[in-house]
């Protein structure tokens, strides 16, 4: 099976953008059941920068023109 490699740039960043997303988003969940609004705001702020480096990475994987990332089929 032929298939394109990933560049272990793009794992990187990738990973980063998951792990901050899950803990920005879990943060300020905890932070609105605590009822602390601006520590809630600011977390749900710190997500947006890690879905754009995730929507970043795969542009660039797309206009690399190696295709869709994901599994093989």
């Amino acid at each position: 099976m032929n298939t394109p490699k990933i560049p272990a740039s793009a794992v990187v960043l990738r990973v980063i953008a998951i792990l901050g997303m899950g803990l920005s988003f879990s943060a300020a969940v905890l932070l609105i059941v605590a009822a602390e609004w601006v520590l809630a705001g600011i977390a749900a702020g710190v997500f947006v920068p890690f879905v754009g480096i995730m929507y970043f990475v795969d542009r660039l994987w797309l206009e690399a023109g190696k295709g869709a990332p994901g599994p093989p089929s």
